[in-house]
């Protein structure tokens, strides 16, 4: 039985999908749900027409549907644990930071700047010989190929700290 107060929510992260975003929307928009919904397609920095094409549908959302289009960044991290106890992920820090090359000094640290993700998704366990996937969904603002993105996760009841430079040219 659904709750009454019930609102069911469908993300759909999209990229490049003109052509093939207005079918998958309308088909969400027919089916039969008594309760409100929601559609959120989640643009992940398409380079084509997708985002105009999901807005020409505007016309087409049922009365109990609300169509939201967001533009975020998406960052999946694999952590594999080849220790014989468990990983047991306490927190994940971000900061981006931006540097400037120097041909003497090589590169300096100008700013940083903490990054507070909108979304997680993760298991904070990480069982013996295994690996654990963590999604960290932030807004698209601020990113850019002259920054780089510092990552740090740190164990709840340990000593192990995981750190990470991700440069900007290979975020997207």
């Amino acid at each position: 039985m659904i709750n009454a107060n019930c609102i069911l929510s469908v993300a759909i992260v999209a990229r490049n999908e003109v052509g093939r975003i207005q079918a998958a929307l309308l088909s969400l928009f027919s089916q039969k749900f008594s309760n409100d919904f929601e559609v959120i397609l989640v643009d992940n920095d398409s380079s084509d027409e997708t985002v105009a094409e999901a807005k020409s549908l505007i016309s087409e959302v049922p009365v109990n549907c609300r169509l939201r289009i967001k533009d975020k960044f998406f960052l999946l991290v694999t952590i594999v644990n080849d220790s014989n106890i468990p990983y047991d992920v306490g927190y994940v820090r971000f900061k981006l930071v931006d540097y400037k090359r120097n041909f003497l000094f090589g590169k300096k640290k100008l700013k940083e700047m903490e990054m507070e993700p909108s979304n997680v998704y993760y298991n904070p366990r990480i069982p013996p010989h295994s690996s654990g996937r963590l999604l960290f969904v932030f807004d698209k603002h601020g990113f850019s190929e002259q920054n780089t993105l510092s990552i740090k996760c740190s164990e709840e009841n340990g000593r192990r700290d995981l750190e990470i430079e991700v440069p900007g040219s290979i975020m997207e």
